[in-house]
């Protein structure tokens, strides 16, 4: 085909193109003129587009949430997270400012000091958003290794950070784990070394102990609570969830934590799946949708942002709440009760 011709075919596709995409705005426009009902909003969710559209748009399918978190379960057994939680603040000012190279400088400099000579040359990290640094190998043996090296001699304070994985216990009676005790590692140190040795035959090491709601305020004829145990080792919280807990003699059946499979919704652009802490988006009022916190707002007619009608943004019965619940609820469904 000669060039002309080319020329003149991909004029023409990009013509259809955009005659398609001024159909679709005019479809579009005039859905947003049709007027809805509080009722009609109910019995489905409007589609109506927003100032924000580009910050509330649908979360991908729960079948292809499933997938990626699949794949980043398997990206995280070849990966180590080197965490600067407890840098000095010089060290935390130096890794905010270096780049990518210096860092993976620094650490190959760490490698090479723990006798790393027969690992293969660190190509690269990824630096978080928390200015953790995640490294990835190439096989669990390499990993193995890495995770020996005393990563404080790349920067004062960085250390290796040990992912915890939490079973969820119910029913458990105030008087076995008195949430007053759980306030600190120190008060809470008894209760977890008390369980360890009840349960020795699964040679258990608890790093954390903790009520389910954090802000748990037991009234009075409170006679039980939610706990959460933390471990360090997959295969110890896959074991207590098989076998289940002793407690004062007691067996307690454990489940799964699973933090993921709540409905998160952000405090600032007022959208689903992450917190404010991390958004980047426009900020959006959860009253009245403007462009101002919520806190400063001044109407006194609600207009939820996710779907347009006369409430709250976290109002529970909202049709994209409930969406969100549903899409959540697939989520868990269809996960393993287990870590591995």
């Amino acid at each position: 085909m000669r060039t002309a011709d080319k020329l003149q075919e991909q004029e023409t596709r990009f013509a259809k193109m955009e005659s398609d995409i001024n159909a679709i705005k005019q479809a579009l426009f005039q859905s947003l003129q049709e007027p809805k009902s509080w009722a009609q909003v109910v019995r489905k969710p409007s589609t109506k587009l927003d100032p924000h559209e580009a910050s509330h748009t649908s979360p991908p399918p729960p079948k292809r949430q499933h997938i990626r978190a699949e794949l980043r379960r398997e990206r995280a057994k070849h990966q180590i997270t080197l965490t600067a939680a407890n840098a000095s603040e010089e060290a935390k000012a130096q890794l905010a400012a270096a780049t990518h190279e210096e860092i993976t400088n620094r650490c190959q400099n760490a490698i090479n000091a723990a006798n790393g000579e027969a690992l293969p040359p660190l190509r690269g990290v990824q630096k978080l958003k928390s200015n953790d640094i995640r490294i990835t190998c190439e096989s669990s043996e390499e990993l193995d290794k890495l995770k020996q090296v005393n990563w404080n001699t790349a920067y004062d304070g960085l250390t290796l950070h040990k992912p915890k994985f939490g079973v969820v216990l119910h029913d458990v009676p105030l008087q076995f784990v008195p949430l007053d005790a759980l306030s600190t590692r120190d008060t809470s140190k008894p209760i977890m070394k008390r369980i360890e040795e009840q349960n020795s035959d699964d040679d258990l090491a608890i790093a954390q102990i903790r009520p389910l709601r954090r802000n748990f305020k037991p009234i009075e004829a409170t006679k039980s609570s939610s706990i959460v145990i933390f471990f360090y080792s997959a295969e110890v919280a896959d074991r207590v969830i098989r076998k289940g807990l002793y407690l004062n003699h007691r067996l307690f059946p454990a489940i799964r934590y699973t933090p993921q499979f709540k409905v998160t919704q952000c405090y600032k652009c007022r959208g689903f799946g992450h917190h404010a802490v991390r958004c980047r988006r426009k900020e959006a009022c959860g009253r009245c949708s403007g462009e101002h916190s919520t806190g400063t707002c001044t109407e006194t007619t609600d207009k939820c942002i996710g779907c347009g009608g006369n409430h709250v943004a976290w109002h529970p019965e909202c049709p994209r709440w409930q969406e969100e619940k549903r899409r959540i609820e697939e989520l868990s469904q269809n996960s393993s009760g287990l870590f591995q």
